[in-house]
């Protein structure tokens, strides 16, 4: 069985596109799964199964600066052209890009030799062909706010370590006769006169 070329879905299927080495030029219209969503990225994989079990990952291209719409209302152009002697070449086009952002991926599927594991994409097909929700497809990591500078913390707690070591002074050196508040006055306006040249 000849392997196939294909794309993984927002779902995480395998979505066959052509035949490897087989001459062929395929246009697929692909659309965003999220409300807002400012870029896609586009993994190309090849299966022997047409599974994402046994796939090989290809290369990926990411369209960006996608304008803000609704859900399904972003159209991303895919072209997959093919020849007989393995060179892939995808052309990605978004003509509700910012910056008609367009993108190619060009593979020699001859000199591919690495495996790695990559992403869940952020696309689904325009015509509707996946039989799942794309509200359910996978879960995007929720954004923690950080947390709050302990900055008023440590000012409250400078200040009652002053304000104590104040009223310690006062019972311990002052006397008590300086706690009032009128003690506390005269007991600034003698250190000022003691700094006071000629006092």
């Amino acid at each position: 069985m000849v392997a196939a070329i294909g794309i993984k879905l927002a779902n995480g299927d395998f979505y066959s596109i052509l035949d490897e080495n087989t001459p062929a030029k395929k246009r697929l219209v692909l659309t965003t799964v999220h409300n807002n969503q400012k870029s896609v990225q586009i993994d190309l994989y090849k299966s022997n199964a047409r599974t994402m079990a046994d796939s090989e990952y290809l290369g990926t291209l990411v369209i960006s600066n996608i304008r803000s719409r609704k859900k399904g209302e972003v159209s991303i152009e895919l072209e997959v052209l093919s020849t007989k002697d393995g060179n892939i070449t995808v052309r990605a086009f978004c003509a509700d890009s910012a910056q008609k952002d367009h993108q190619i991926l060009n593979i020699s599927l001859a000199s591919l030799s690495s495996h790695d594991d990559f992403d869940m994409p952020d696309f689904d097909l325009e015509d509707g062909s996946s039989d799942h929700a794309a509200d359910d497809l996978y879960e995007r990591p929720k954004k923690t706010r950080p947390g709050k500078s302990p900055v008023l913390l440590i000012v409250l707690i400078l200040l009652l370590i002053i304000l104590g070591l104040g009223i310690w002074y006062c019972f311990v050196y002052a006397g008590v006769e300086l706690c009032g508040i009128a003690g506390f006055f005269n007991m600034i306006r003698e250190s000022v006169l003691r700094l006071l040249p000629g006092s």
